[in-house]
């Protein structure tokens, strides 16, 4: 009696212990499976942002869009009013880079000149500034000025009030990624109550891409223009 007694006994501790054993495996093998999700949402973080940043860099129909690079061609009389409009120290003038297109803005047989300054001094979160001067016998009248852009500049084949309308990319700043659409007003100019903010280009987008340079690379090629060669004596 004692034997069969044992024995109803021994086996189901031996079934329980089985039990548990197979449950410890399960949960092993649960926790083995779960991914480390915090560095998947890092990884899809950063495919997110580089899939955005060549969004706006790459987002028109090459065939309807004429690619135009800055102009190599040193300007020192330019370089100088840049110093003096953005008023920017002499010693960090020889590292302050700036490139230039010319553009017929308003189809009026002369073009303006498109310029941007690139530089730890005058750098800011949403980009670097911008103006788009004219040129006279007088010297350079500035037209429009720009706190900060991103390029390349798309010039517009459609034109308000006589003007090409001008698209800036937008990332990094207060306004998120896009496109800033500017059209120019009588009296007042581009930067006016019509800018519009666009989360991606127009897929019918007809014009010109400016200062397409790759401002990384040109800057490892040493490829750019500076606002002085090497700083002014004394400095």
């Amino acid at each position: 009696m004692k034997k069969k007694l044992r024995k109803y006994i021994i086996l189901p501790l031996l079934a329980v212990l089985w039990l548990c054993g197979c449950g410890k495996k399960e949960e092993t093998d649960k926790a083995e499976a779960v991914p480390d999700t915090a560095a998947e949402t890092e990884s899809q973080t950063e495919e997110t942002e580089e899939k955005e940043q060549e969004r706006t860099q790459y987002p028109v129909s090459e065939a309807d869009t004429e690619t135009i690079y800055a102009d190599r061609e040193k300007n020192q009389e330019l370089a100088d009013f840049l110093i003096a409009y953005y008023q920017i120290p002499e010693e960090f003038c020889a590292e302050t880079r700036y490139y230039y297109d010319m553009v017929d803005l308003n189809e009026d047989g002369t073009e303006e000149i498109l310029a941007v300054v690139v530089g730890e001094y005058t750098e800011c979160d949403g980009g670097d500034p911008a103006v788009i001067l004219e040129q006279s016998e007088q010297g350079y009248q500035v037209l429009e000025s720009f706190a900060y852009v991103r390029t390349p500049v798309y010039v517009s084949d459609t034109m308000t009030d006589g003007w090409h309308d001008l698209i800036f990319p937008a990332y990094g700043g207060e306004e998120g990624t896009g496109f800033r659409v500017f059209h120019y007003q009588d009296g007042i100019g581009y930067q006016n109550e019509n800018m519009e903010f666009m989360e991606d280009m127009d897929e019918n987008f007809c014009g010109k891409k400016m200062i397409a340079d790759n401002f990384i690379d040109d800057m490892d090629k040493g490829n750019y223009l500076t606002l002085r060669e090497t700083p002014l004596s004394g400095n």
